[in-house]
């Protein structure tokens, strides 16, 4: 036993402090993570008043994003040519963004219609020949309620893409 320890003490040394650095990145991954959603769930209920919705995927992109670079730097702790590796996950996004790409467009189109706010749940909206009151907003749909209490499931790219009507909304000028 001595002599194996003698001939591998350095390996077995490196290799300890290998996983001991990659605990240390995964902790620190975690505390980032979890520092970020309260941030952003503290910037929500605060003076800013971000939406839930967006909020929410503001906190799941962020706590991804970490989780990710986390990872990367952990193999690359290991010895893991990262490089190629990225270069691997960046042509295989390219891909399936190229093959996803309706669905990505409901969701920049969903990501942009909760920021810019222009309706909320509970207002009604007419876009194209659709109209309704808002029940559900999130990344790829808008879910709508006609007055005849049909639910209707509208993409966001088919709502972002057309002159949108919000009837709840009134300028200055009507209300006074």
């Amino acid at each position: 036993m001595d002599n194996l320890w003698n001939t591998h003490r350095e390996t077995v040394i490196e290799i300890g402090l290998e996983l001991v650095l990659s605990v240390i990145i995964a902790v620190v991954g975690i505390f980032l993570s979890r520092a970020f959603k309260k941030l952003i769930r503290k910037a929500s209920t605060g003076k800013t008043k971000i939406d839930d919705t967006a909020s929410s995927i503001l906190s799941h992109i962020v706590k991804y994003g970490i989780f990710i670079i986390c990872v990367i730097m952990i193999l690359n702790v290991f010895g893991v040519n990262t490089t190629s590796l990225l270069a691997v996950l960046g042509a295989a996004g390219l891909a399936v963004g190229l093959a996803l790409k309706n669905t990505l467009g409901n969701i920049a189109s969903g990501i942009i219609l909760i920021f810019l706010r222009n309706y909320k749940i509970g207002e009604f909206i007419e876009f194209g020949a659709v109209s309704g009151t808002v029940k559900d907003i999130n990344l790829f749909t808008t879910i709508l309620e006609t007055k005849e209490g049909v639910y209707i499931s509208a993409p966001n790219s088919c709502i972002w893409g057309v002159p949108l009507r919000n009837h709840s909304r009134k300028s200055t000028e009507e209300t006074q």
